[in-house]
């Protein structure tokens, strides 16, 4: 913890936020750029000061929550009449709050993915907190015009990819970082693996540390 070097601590939210591991990860005791330690009662009246980044250089703490029913699904609308290229699915998501990624179309009974469709990239919730998204599966090959209540072939049992965001909490960063730049590094973390070019649910570490999990239980 107060080593000099460059370093950054990722943090899933489900395994360390409880009240006895380190309450400060929790909703109500996070403050952004002041920590504290596990152990320290965030709620006490009279709690010593958190500690700053010009107490800890070169410190991070980023923490992703991965809890569907606390996290938006994410969708995209273009409240613009500038005609914008769309993304592609397999773009880099060097920016954040790409457009999204389906191609324009509009004919008979398909959707009018001009107007809305999917995302892909890192998008701004607020200063600290972003929604990362993934490209669309290479495994769902459902065309991205098709409904399943509108057209003729209409099926509202037909299986469908949901955009399932990630959250990314930059929770403790230091002075000449940008939040923006920290989750979008984290976000591509989950798309740098040597062995797929399928992008996993949590960053590269996480998803090995899960998989350990899984393989020991």
């Amino acid at each position: 913890m107060d080593s000099r070097t460059e370093r950054l601590f990722l943090a899933r939210a489900q395994t360390l936020r409880h009240r006895e591991v380190w309450s400060w990860l929790q909703n109500p005791h996070i403050t952004p750029d002041v920590l504290r330690l596990p152990g320290e009662d965030c709620a006490h009246p009279h709690r010593a000061e958190g500690r700053r980044p010009e107490d800890l250089p070169g410190l991070r703490i980023i923490r992703v929550n991965e809890e569907p029913y606390e996290i938006p699904l994410a969708f995209g609308a273009n409240l613009d009449d500038e005609d914008d290229s769309p993304a592609a699915d397999n773009s880099p998501d060097v920016v954040i709050g790409e457009e999204k990624d389906a191609t324009p179309t509009c004919s008979g009974d398909e959707l009018p993915y001009e107007e809305w469709g999917r995302y892909s990239g890192v998008v701004p919730w607020n200063d600290y907190t972003f929604l990362a998204i993934n490209p669309r599966p290479d495994t769902h090959q459902l065309p991205k015009n098709v409904s399943k209540y509108a057209g003729d072939e209409q099926n509202a049992t037909r299986h469908g990819a949901n955009p399932t965001s990630l959250e990314i909490h930059v929770s403790f960063k230091q002075a000449h970082d940008h939040a923006p730049d920290l989750a979008a590094y984290v976000n591509n973390l989950r798309r740098c693996h040597l062995h797929t070019d399928t992008a996993t649910r949590m960053p590269l570490l996480l998803h090995l540390a899960k998989l350990m999990e899984e393989y020991i239980s």
